[in-house]
């Protein structure tokens, strides 16, 4: 498959700007679709039509869970999540402004979701947007450094069990550990849940048992592990 130019850009944007025509509802799950039925859109072919046009957005807010409505928008330096079959999933990602630390605290011991989104912007306008990460918010923690201090957000939900059939471009890393294939990919697929079937170029399908990703401006890259019955 042919890789696109990709920018990666960490900023949070109001929701007229960057979630226009997003619904937000309360009983949105981990894997909520927006407006894009994913289904029927050939995500491999729109990068290939749009090489080189595409600006990648990642924004992150904390939703009030018994209203549904957005409390803060926060800028990002990295996100990272863990996905395995029968275990909840796990999101964190690393703010680099403590600013909001107290606010951020009550929300989540009042009952908040950390929800991460992606929009692909061509020619600088919204080509598609999608919530990728939904979360129950834990209470939050400071990290100080030597000449800086940021907050870690994280958290766990159970989400149902996916289906999907997703194609993957050729892995970077592949082995087999204990009759289990392993691959490590340079690019995320952010729509990759446990449970799906993985259709890997130069492989035979195979469902897939654990997915972890770390996303940042610097580096990105995705490792998964096939289920073994």
């Amino acid at each position: 498959m042919a890789e696109y130019q990709e920018t990666l850009t960490f900023k949070s944007r109001s929701k007229v700007e960057f979630l226009s025509g997003f619904e937000y509802e309360e009983n949105l799950a981990f894997n909520a679709r927006s407006k894009v039925d994913f289904s029927i859109f050939n995500l491999t072919q729109w990068a290939e039509e749009n090489r080189g046009r595409v600006v990648t957005f990642y924004a992150c807010q904390i939703v009030d869970i018994k209203s549904g409505m957005p409390l803060y928008d926060l800028r990002m330096e990295n996100f990272q999540g863990r996905m395995r079959r029968d275990t909840p999933d796990y999101i964190s990602t690393t703010i680099p402004d403590v600013t909001l630390f107290n606010q951020v605290d009550q929300a989540a011991q009042n009952g908040a979701y950390l929800v991460i989104f992606m929009a692909e912007y061509v020619n600088n306008e919204i080509s598609f947007q999608q919530e990728i990460a939904r979360v129950n918010l834990e209470r939050p923690r400071t990290d100080r450094g030597g000449r800086s201090q940021s907050m870690t957000l994280f958290g766990y939900r159970t989400s149902s069990e996916s289906s999907q059939v997703v194609d993957l471009p050729p892995p970077t890393i592949s082995r087999v550990v204990n009759g289990a294939l392993q691959m490590a990919f340079a690019k995320p697929n952010l729509f990759l849940r446990a449970g799906d079937t993985a259709q890997v170029e130069g492989f035979a399908p195979f469902q897939v048992e654990t997915i972890s990703y770390t996303v940042s401006v610097e580096r990105s890259i995705m490792n998964i592990s096939q289920a073994v019955v």
